[in-house]
């Protein structure tokens, strides 16, 4: 039943969890038999023996859930040594006969051997290290982002479509959050025996997240953007052949220069998060190879002047423009991100 209660989902830091189990449960189980050693000194049915074990416990499980409130290194020895702990510290009787620590330390070396049995079977059982959990998260946000800009750039004047760009873009913000989860857990000093593979480049992957996030915002922005375009505008001042016009996403994606910054960011994503993914996923000492993948110099950022300036002749009434311009930026910014990520990689690839 013990062991039930130390079950872990998480594989890349379960060593090092483990063993924090073990303490605590081990502190939880000890130190409650030592302090009644000497609560034991004072008259058993007294008062002041029930006042005594009170305020034992008290501090007790006050000390250690300070502990576990506070640490961030030791949280989970404080929270172990408490629940343990204070179910002896309650449930223990004058008895402190032979049989008594028999019991107590029987019961100790029965949890440690559990412990041990649940650490071989996370090292034996587990498929999915830290490093695929990454790669696959990688994965799935590279897909969700590329459908993101898809169903942006979709030439579609039916609304039933344009929910699909706030879809994928939650999707992006799931795989960006399971990003953010799984990456304390790739600290190379978890790892007990990390045999022939290399460490896992954890700076990379913390360099990159902020990054990633104002894709992301950028995204987000987007899909802002078209919610308000499916949302009802009234245009009194508009001719009847002019209400086509208050649709500004339309409007946009079909200007001349739009079709540059669709195949540039297409192009820009496949190969920014395929080296991302090829960078942090390798396992050798030694430079992955990045050529194949492409690369997209600095001067290559879509500069959103030129579409900026298509959007100003069109006969879109100011407010539109304004909606039309902000998108504009929008995506420059993700080419921008995009080739900082380009960057990063470069230069952490270069450094084996």
């Amino acid at each position: 039943s013990t062991l039930s209660l130390l079950i872990t989902p998480y594989a890349g830091n379960a060593f090092q969890n483990n063993t924090q189990r073990l303490l605590g449960v081990t502190l939880g189980k000890t130190l409650p038999i030592l302090i009644f050693a000497v609560v034991a000194k004072v008259p058993s049915g007294t008062v002041e023996h029930t006042v005594v074990q009170m305020l034992t416990i008290w501090i007790f499980v006050s000390g250690f859930c300070y502990i576990y409130y506070t640490s961030l290194q030791w949280a989970l020895v404080g929270c172990l040594a408490a629940g343990f702990g204070v179910v002896t510290l309650v449930s223990m009787s004058a008895d402190m006969s032979k049989d008594f620590f028999a019991d107590r330390y029987t019961e100790i070396g029965q949890v440690t051997f559990a412990i041990f049995i649940q650490l071989s079977s996370d090292a034996l059982l587990r498929q999915t290290g830290p490093r695929q959990k990454v790669v696959t998260a990688l994965q799935g946000m590279k897909t969700a982002v590329a459908s993101s800009f898809s169903a942006f750039f979709q030439e579609d004047d039916d609304e039933e479509d344009s929910p699909s760009v706030f879809v994928e873009v939650a999707k992006a913000t799931a795989y960006f959050q399971e990003l953010q989860s799984v990456t304390p857990q790739t600290e190379p000093r978890l790892q007990l025996a990390p045999g022939l593979a290399a460490q896992f480049k954890v700076n990379l992957l913390r360099e990159s997240l902020p990054i990633l996030q104002l894709l992301q915002s950028d995204l987000n922005l987007l899909a802002q953007l078209v919610r308000k375009n499916t949302e009802a505008a009234d245009y009194d001042d508009l001719d009847d052949a002019d209400h086509s016009l208050v649709d500004w996403h339309s409007t946009l994606i079909k200007l001349p220069g739009m079709q540059h910054f669709k195949e540039h960011l297409d192009v820009m994503l496949e190969a920014t998060m395929d080296m991302l993914i090829k960078v942090l996923g390798n396992t050798l000492d030694q430079p992955a190879d990045l050529e194949s993948l492409g690369f997209i110099s600095k001067s290559d950022v879509l500069d959103p002047n030129l579409l900026l300036a298509e959007l100003s002749s069109t006969r879109l009434p100011s407010e539109l423009r304004l909606r039309g311009s902000a998108a504009v930026e929008a995506l420059a910014s993700s080419s921008e991100h995009l080739q900082q990520l380009q960057m990063l990689c470069i230069k952490e690839n270069h450094d084996l």
